[in-house]
C-alpha cells in the first residue's frame, strides 16, 4: 500500500451525507501530511515523538472505526458519536504507548518503512516489492531497539523524503523515476541536516558503542576487568567487574 493510499482511507469512510467534510479532508490532508513529512525528513529526531503518537492514535482510532463502520454503517448523528468514541480510544492508545518505549519505537519504525518502501520497488512486481519492504522494515525496527538514536535519524530522513515525494507524485502526476531520484536526494539532504544538528548526541552514542565494545567476556560468560586509556591519552581507566574466583 502506498502512503498516499494509506491516509486516503481516513476520509474514504466519511458518509456521502457530509460532502463538505469529505472535500475539505481531501484538500487539506495532502497539504498537512506533506508539511509533516518534510519536517520529519529534516528534523526527524524531534518529529519522531509526534510520529509515535500519530501511529498509535491511528491504530486506536482507525482500527475500531473500520470495524464499527462495517458492522453498523452509521449515518448522521450516529456517525459523529462513533468518530468521537474512536478518537477517544486513539488518544488513550497514544498516551499509554509512552509506557512501552521500545515497543513504541519498534512499531513506529516498522510502519514508517513498510508504508513507504514497497512503492519504490513496484517495478519488481507486487509480491517482491512487499517482501523487500517487509524485510527492510523488520531490519530497521530491530536496529532501532539497539541503536535508537542513529536509526531514528536515518529512518526519518529517508522515510520522510519518500512519503513527501509520494504525496507530490500523486498530487501532480509526476514521472515516477524522477520522483525516486528527488526522494533519494532529499533523504540524503535530510540525513546531512539531522547529523549536523544532532552531531553532539551522535558523538555520545558513538562513544557509548565504542566503550561497550571494550568489555571483555571470560570463558564462563562473565565480564572481566579491562584497562583503557582515556580520551586525553594519559589517564588510565579501569573497568571493574565481577570475575570468577580462581581455583588451581
Amino acid at each position: 500500500m502506498e502512503f498516499y493510499e494509506f491516509f486516503e482511507l481516513i476520509y474514504k469512510y466519511v458518509p456521502d451525507s457530509y460532502p463538505a467534510v469529505k472535500n475539505t479532508m481531501q484538500i487539506m490532508l495532502p497539504v498537512l501530511f506533506a508539511i509533516f513529512t518534510g519536517l520529519s525528513c529534516f528534523f526527524g529526531h524531534f518529529v519522531h515523538k509526534i510520529w509515535n503518537a500519530f501511529f498509535f492514535f491511528g491504530l486506536g482510532f482507525i482500527s475500531p472505526l473500520f470495524i464499527f463502520f462495517a458492522i453498523f454503517e452509521p449515518q448522521n448523528t450516529a456517525f459523529w458519536i462513533l468518530v468521537f468514541i474512536c478518537a477517544a480510544i486513539g488518544i488513550v492508545c497514544a498516551y499509554y504507548s509512552k509506557q512501552l518505549l521500545k515497543t513504541q519505537i519498534f512499531i513506529t519504525t516498522f510502519l514508517m518503512v513498510f508504508i513507504t518502501v514497497p512503492d519504490y520497488f513496484s517495478f519488481l512486481g507486487n509480491t517482491a516489492s512487499v517482501f523487500i519492504g517487509l524485510v527492510l522494515a523488520l531490519a530497521a525496527s530491530l536496529l532501532s531497539i539497539k541503536y535508537k538514536y542513529i536509526t531514528i535519524i536515518f529512518t526519518t530522513a529517508f522515510s520522510g523524503a519518500l512519503m513527501l515525494w509520494n504525496i507530490i507524485e500523486n498530487t501532480f502526476e509526476l514521472n515516477h523515476t524522477l520522483t525516486v531520484i528527488f526522494a533519494l536526494l532529499t533523504g540524503i539532504a535530510g540525513l546531512a541536516v539531522q547529523c549536523y544538528v544532532e552531531r553532539n548526541e551522535l558523538k555520545k552514542t558513538y562513544d557509548e558503542i565504542k566503550e561497550k565494545s571494550n568489555i571483555n567476556i571470560d570463558t564462563n560468560g562473565d565480564m572481566k576487568a579491562d584497562i583503557n586509556i582515556s580520551k586525553d591519552g594519559k589517564t588510565p581507566i579501569i573497568n571493574i567487574a565481577v570475575i570468577h574466583d580462581w581455583k588451581p
